[in-house]
């Protein structure tokens, strides 16, 4: 063999060696990458997740795996057959230590203890990597060992988070979860280059599995149909109800409606909707709720319905559970309650991510390679179990949804249990539709929307060949988490409907964020009778066990659409009233089945960006900010339709009424960017205090708020953006709502 041709081969065999070099070091580089991502993003949850890490078991574990992450994969990838004291020796050092250096510093500062056990991991890996600095002679061991510490590891976690999947989860904690599920799959990744006859074919076969083996997940429906009790098969308790009907009863039973009416003052009626933004959202619709109840005790036993779209119906969610569910007194208690909402905040600031993570991580993807062979909850029913307080030992507070408004009497009937309506809405993803999940049917389907609670409704249905009807129920918390799912934190969920078919249900935010569109229909239902509803007769509903005596004029207040002339304030009609086949009569003399009411709405949202101009143009991100932007005004041209028919029942609202206080619209406003409030489901404890103070505040609380960017805009925009509350106006529908719960006119 020549000089020249032995040097081309030493010169392929370099090549070859450096490229193996850094093939090998290639995972290790993805983990100082991940490791610098995590440490410096700007994206406010990591940072939230980050700054939250305060146990000492967390602390801990985090740092041991960071340790364990720069260790095995520096040490793994020496498989050189002549390892020298190069540069790469030296570079292996700094990977080697890199993970322990960058998530030491993002996560403290430490205790005394916590930063001796980072100089012990320093000293330990830099040690053993100078120590042994190749380990050739015992490579197959030593990736044998590897694969049986990912597989034990796995196996260990999976273990746990199925026993427990809410408290271990939130014990080990979200950043844990997620770093050592990359450093699982990153040492996977270096065996796999290591031994590329058996890892190319595992690495194509796993990624073909991943996007092509897609797995169901499905809302758990519990069926009501008895075949043998009831005639046709139908359970009267679960018959479907009009929200008319539903409304009459609920009016009726009002124990304070005789003070209202003896002060000569219409009966406050809200109607509230919870605007979607994941975490964030949910926190402002519980504190909201929560500081008014606490203000105003009377506050519950007035709100009739409360819509909600993603976080919003979460939030909810929360604050129904907390509610006393038969509070419902008969006298004015006022507004001057002790207002404490620790509690809510610290509920509030409890990780609902980590058993999120641990169930994708540790379940749904390993399941896309093992056929569902792995047990315990999915992603979805892990933050259904975290948001309920269910556990897998049976501790159950996600009672069926039907059964958050309605419970069976002794005789089988239907009553109320007297509490506000609460209602999820989701997205159906095939035909786009808003999809209701409501106690009642909201109205006749000729609307743009999909509802589970009616007679050809998904839950209640009779199939092709079948006499009677099949009644179905879901989960409380299920349903606000169908409102919530958007993919890819939690996945879209299957509900089943008619002959074994499925609705696909996501996050409502894709289409309507703001809750708002669906309050509409409820008001225009509650403002016109329909009278094409085909529904329970108003007489088979019984009023909550919380009612009063039953006199006279409450059996009447009972047919509210069968003999009662309602007068809603404003009138939509002046001086005339229409009765429940919606024709309009003059209202001349009182009788002794009239009941004035008054409908408000409030709007719990986000402030909306007022920028109108453009910075720039670009090709790639036009379209998407276009559609992202319109998606986000949609919510603000539903509240606006909502305000113009508040104010003159469909006409248009006069320019005179200056805000939505004037008319009854009340908001609640946050702006998510001054808290650093992520859209996740872990928020900062101290961003959580600092929004709890802004949120429901006194009436007498001044907000400073800077509104510069109002100035450029045109008038138009101007008036429209000023007839919604902005931050600095929630003490003022504070006090509006104050001054709406008051029967008199006197002060508290």
């Amino acid at each position: 063999m020549g000089f020249c041709e032995k040097m081309n081969e030493h010169t392929r065999e370099r090549i070859w060696s450096i490229w193996l070099r850094i093939l090998f070091r290639f995972p290790a580089f993805l983990a100082v990458l991940t490791y610098l991502f995590i440490a410096h993003t700007n994206y406010e949850q990591i940072i939230s997740l980050l700054n939250e890490v305060h146990t000492e078991i967390q602390i801990h574990l985090i740092l041991l795996c960071a340790t364990l992450t720069g260790f095995l994969l520096t040490f793994l990838a020496r498989c050189e057959r002549d390892y020298t004291r190069d540069g790469i020796y030296y570079l292996d050092l700094i990977i080697g230590i890199s993970p322990l250096a960058i998530i030491s510093t993002a996560i403290g500062p430490f205790g005394v203890i916590d930063y001796l056990l980072c100089f012990t991991y320093f000293f330990l890996i830099t040690a053993i990597l100078v120590k042994y600095p190749k380990h050739n002679a015992n490579k197959w061991k030593a990736h044998f060992l590897a694969l049986l510490f990912v597989v034990t590891v796995w196996l260990l976690l999976s273990f746990l988070l199925y026993a427990s999947p809410v408290d271990f989860a939130r014990t080990v904690g979200s950043v844990f979860l997620t770093l050592v599920f990359f450093a699982l799959l990153l040492i996977l990744l270096l065996l796999a280059c290591a031994h590329p006859v058996l890892g190319i074919p595992i690495i194509f076969i796993v990624t073909i599995m991943f996007f092509m083996n897609e797995r169901d997940h499905n809302l758990r429906l519990t069926e009501f149909t008895d075949y043998d009790e009831f005639q046709n098969n139908e359970n009267p308790f679960r018959a479907p109800v009009s929200i008319q009907d539903a409304f009459d009863k609920w009016l009726a039973s009002r124990n304070d409606l005789e003070l209202y009416e003896g002060a000569g003052k219409e009966y406050p009626v809200f109607l509230i909707s919870s605007e979607g933004g994941g975490g964030y959202a949910a926190a402002h619709a519980n504190l909201f709720l929560s500081k008014m109840q606490d203000r105003c005790p009377n506050f519950s036993q007035h709100i009739f319905a409360i819509t909600g779209v993603s976080g919003g119906a979460v939030g909810n969610a929360l604050f129904w559970s907390s509610l006393d569910k038969r509070s419902n007194p008969a006298e004015f208690m006022g507004c001057t309650g002790a207002i404490d909402v620790s509690e809510e905040v610290n509920i509030l600031a409890q990780d609902n991510l980590a058993p999120v993570l641990g169930a994708m991580f540790f379940r749904d993807l390993p399941n896309k390679l093992f056929f569902d062979l792995l047990p315990g909850p999915n992603r979805s029913e892990a933050l259904i179990f975290a948001l309920s307080g269910t556990n897998m030992l049976g501790v159950n507070e996600n009672p069926l949804f039907a059964e958050h408004y309605w419970e069976q009497g002794d005789d089988g009937s239907k009553r109320l249990r007297g509490g506000p309506a609460v209602i999820p809405v989701a997205t159906n993803l095939v035909s786009g539709k808003p999809y209701i999940i409501a106690p009642f049917e909201v109205d006749d389907l000729r609307n743009g929307f999909e509802q589970t609670s009616c007679g050809t409704c998904d839950l209640s249905r009779t199939e092709p060949d079948e006499v009677g009807m099949r009644t179905y129920d879901i989960g409380f918390f299920d349903a606000a988490v169908a409102s919530a799912s958007f993919p890819y934190i939690t996945p879209s969920l299957g509900l089943g409907a008619f002959g074994g078919s499925r609705i696909g249900l996501v996050d409502g935010g894709y289409l309507d964020n703001s809750g708002t569109e669906v309050l509409l229909e409820i008001a225009k239902a509650l403002y016109s009778p329909s009278r094409f509803f085909d529904g329970a007769s108003p007489a088979a509903l019984d009023f909550p066990t919380s009612t009063l005596g039953i006199s006279d004029t409450r059996v009447c207040y009972g047919n509210l659409y069968d003999g009662l002339n309602i007068l809603v304030s404003p009138r939509p009609y002046g001086n005339l009233r229409q009765d429940k086949d919606g024709e309009v009569h003059p209202n001349e003399d009182d009788d002794d089945c009239e009941v004035s009411i008054i409908f408000y709405t409030i709007t719990i949202r986000a402030e909306p960006s007022h920028d109108r101009y453009l910075d720039g143009q670009n090709f790639f991100t036009d379209p998407i900010s276009a559609l992202l932007n319109g998606r986000s005004r949609r919510a603000e041209l539903a509240r606006l339709r909502l305000f113009d028919f508040q104010c003159a029942a469909g006409a248009i609202c006069p320019r005179h009424v200056e805000t939505g206080i004037q008319i009854g619209f009340f908001d609640s406003v946050i702006r998510p960017q001054d808290f650093a409030l992520p859209l996740g489901w872990k928020l900062p404890l101290n961003g959580l205090r600092e929004m709890s103070n802004i949120v429901a505040p006194e009436p007498t609380t001044v907000i400073e708020q800077n509104y510069d960017e109002f100035s450029n805009m045109i008038d138009i925009m101007a008036w429209q953006a000023d007839v919604f509350e902005t931050v600095a106006g929630n003490p003022s529908s504070v006090a509006a709502i104050i001054s709406a719960l008051r029967p008199t006119d006197t002060s508290d």
